[in-house]
């Protein structure tokens, strides 16, 4: 893995976890409700993770990656 894909990676990763800071935070201070909005975005979080997930471990789509010419 090239230095720039990795610098990249750790950003977002420190972005991420910024940002999910920011929401927890956010979300604490009305606490009935923002413990709801929690909940919510945890399982986006969980969607957003099974469909990126499932993307990269298809036999499916590295077939066509790496064998369809574009």
């Amino acid at each position: 893995m090239k230095l720039d894909t990795i610098a990249l990676l750790l950003v977002i990763f420190g972005g991420g976890i910024y940002l999910l800071f920011l929401l927890f935070a956010g979300a604490m201070a009305p606490f009935p409700f923002g413990l709801v909005l929690l909940i919510v975005l945890g399982a986006l979080g969980f969607l957003l993770f099974r469909v990126l997930w499932q993307h990269k471990t298809n036999a499916e789509d590295k077939y066509y990656e790496e064998n369809v010419d574009k």
